[in-house]
């Protein structure tokens, strides 16, 4: 994880209240009458909720986890797609790799460790399209990016597997943002994670836009979906290559940013 540093107080947050969206939820989702509580109440999955209203940047969506069993990660997000503009009969399984498969949506597991029952979790999306987390009053960690802020943006939640029920708090007393994240170096890049099962390495390039940020089992699966466009800039994926760590690394450092976009005919 990417540790931030200092972070600064924010304003302009948003005086509605933030609840569940009452009628865009997965078909094992049970709400409260408040629509603050949501609970899986079979399976492990089918439980995809998103927010009422849209969410503003540096807005911290703040939730308590109420309930636990099963395995598997909480998956967390943020979609530019209306709920109630979704029919939740269309809803897949899973956010991840379904929904973050299609246009409009970004979202990612949590570290299984970090979803105990009794853990406040809060994570925001900055103007950069940064998405951050903080677990209790622990500093910010930069959790995924490539969210596009220039439209409107709703939480998006998917009560998945360890996570059975979660709680939305109100704001934070110290509702901040945080300020100039730290990356490591281009030599540790390898042990980046894929961006669906966050279990194997990056080993895949993906063409044309030339992204580095699935295994390669992963993109098998991911190309074989209709309209199949990568989780970072939602172009279309044409083809996958497989690379291997020596290849990588070189191409990472010639690349710089993340893509190959310069060095993709080398393969």
């Amino acid at each position: 994880p990417k540790r931030c540093l200092p972070i600064q107080p924010c304003g302009n947050l948003s005086s509605f209240p933030l609840l569940f969206h009452p009628s865009t939820k997965g078909s094992q989702i049970v709400m409260d009458m408040s629509q603050r509580t949501v609970k899986r109440q079979a399976s492990f999955c089918n439980a995809i909720t998103f927010s009422n209203r849209p969410i503003a940047v540096y807005e911290q969506v703040r939730l308590k986890v109420n309930d636990c069993c099963w395995s598997g990660a909480l998956r967390l997000g943020f979609t530019s797609k209306d709920p109630s503009r979704i029919n939740p009969d269309t809803l897949p399984k899973y956010a991840c790799p379904d929904l973050v498969s299609q246009s409009g949506f970004w979202a990612k597991a949590l570290p299984e460790e970090l979803s105990n029952e009794g853990n406040v979790i809060s994570f925001w999306v900055d103007k950069k399209g940064r998405v951050f987390y903080r677990i209790n009053d622990s500093s910010p960690i930069l959790f995924f990016s490539g969210v596009h802020v220039s439209e409107p943006l709703w939480a998006l939640i998917d009560v998945y597997g360890l996570t059975r029920g979660v709680q939305l708090l109100g704001d934070s007393p110290f509702s901040n943002h945080p300020e100039s994240p730290t990356f490591p170096s281009c030599s540790s890049s390898w042990s980046d994670e894929c961006t669906i099962c966050y279990e194997n390495a990056v080993d895949t390039v993906l063409y044309a836009c030339g992204h580095m940020c699935l295994c390669y089992a992963c993109g098998l699966k991911l190309k074989k979906m209709a309209n199949a466009c990568c989780p970072i800039c939602r172009r279309t994926i044409k083809d996958i290559i497989k690379t291997y760590r020596s290849t990588l690394d070189r191409l990472r450092v010639q690349s710089g940013s993340g893509t190959l976009n310069s060095t993709i005919k080398a393969f």
